[in-house]
């Protein structure tokens, strides 16, 4: 069914320029643990409950829920991202929502500058929407060829000067393979189009970034899932030994089927196990995740009841993904303000 523009314009606009909730939190970044966090826990939460009020948010009972953290870094050796998400997402349950099993949708990024030895130079910003909200805007995206086949470069110039220059030629091999792989439309929650469903299959089948990490693992049972990773890691790096040691951030795009998440507390953990063992088999110890998406999907494949999906991907690319977004509701915004 054909949308009157003005319709379409306007649902467009609502949904471009208001996000449910924005979180601003200033200060060093922190995790469980931390020296700081005793210290500046009561702060993070005042900033937390000032921006519910702003925003009138108050915490929905049910709704299912779409997260997205950007965290700014001054700090020397500021914690590992998936450290910093388990920490800011137990301080958000109660006032931004609930229980952490409404979250379908997390994404994170990560941006580590020079230290100037000022740790309130740091900073985050929290973005809130409900699921229901974010599915309509990839929707929007989803109908124009620009969205479907953007051609952003991804910058990876700026990830060079952590690695040594006897490694460069390495590095520089590695983030060639990386840039082949991207998130693509299928690579979205709960998705509905059984064509592009079959395609992420056929693609996902053969292509070497993607692992299939099969079940979830039930309580009691969390070694022989990491004893799961460890070998698909080990095939992986011998069957492609440019990868034995990755020399440059990387970053995941990482699908849980909904029977999946019922067999673990939250999406958060299943990353924190992920990241670490990524981290000890595979990075060099001066490499870090750069950022990571996670999301409930309804299947991976058909004879798969409970599973969980990885796509390694190259720094850089979860924000060029999410620019993308709000460049391609800008240009749509444009186009039907021409047409009307």
């Amino acid at each position: 069914m054909l949308i009157d523009p003005k319709i379409k314009l306007l649902q467009i606009r609502k949904i471009k320029h208001n996000y449910s909730l924005i979180i601003k939190i200033n200060g060093p970044l922190l995790s469980k643990g931390g020296y700081l966090t005793k210290i500046k826990t009561n702060s993070v939460n005042k900033q937390i409950k000032k921006a519910t009020q702003i925003f009138n948010w108050k915490s929905p009972p049910r709704a299912r829920i779409a997260v997205s953290f950007r965290f700014f870094s001054d700090q020397n050796n500021p914690p590992e991202i998936y450290n910093l998400i388990k920490y800011y997402l137990d301080l958000l349950q109660g006032p931004v929502y609930k229980e952490d099993r409404q979250i379908y949708y997390m994404d994170a990024s990560i941006w580590r500058s020079t230290s100037r030895d000022q740790d309130d130079q740091s900073c985050q910003y929290i973005y809130v929407r409900r699921l229901r909200d974010y599915l309509q805007m990839l929707k929007f995206c989803g109908e124009t060829d620009r969205f479907l086949y953007r051609d952003e470069n991804i910058k990876v110039f700026q990830y060079m000067n952590l690695v040594k220059e006897t490694l460069w030629d390495g590095a520089e091999k590695q983030l060639d393979f990386l840039c082949g792989s991207r998130i693509t439309l299928y690579d979205m929650p709960l998705l509905k189009n059984p064509f592009l469903i079959e395609m992420a299959k056929d693609f996902n089948e053969f292509y070497p970034l993607v692992f299939d990490f099969g079940s979830l693992p039930n309580r009691g049972q969390s070694n022989e899932f990491k004893k799961l990773i460890v070998s698909l890691l080990s095939d992986f790096i011998t069957k492609y030994p440019l990868f034995k040691k990755i020399l440059v951030p990387i970053e995941f795009d990482v699908q849980v089927t909904k029977k999946g998440l019922k067999l673990t507390k939250d999406l958060d953990n299943i990353m924190i196990t992920i990241c670490k063992e990524f981290r000890k088999q595979v990075l060099s110890p001066n490499i870090y995740v750069n950022g990571y998406r996670v999301y409930v999907v309804d299947k991976l494949e058909s004879n798969i009841e409970s599973g969980i999906q990885v796509k390694l991907l190259p720094p850089g690319e979860i924000e060029s993904y999410n620019e993308s977004i709000r460049s391609t509701l800008e240009t749509l915004e444009e186009d039907l303000e021409d047409k009307i």
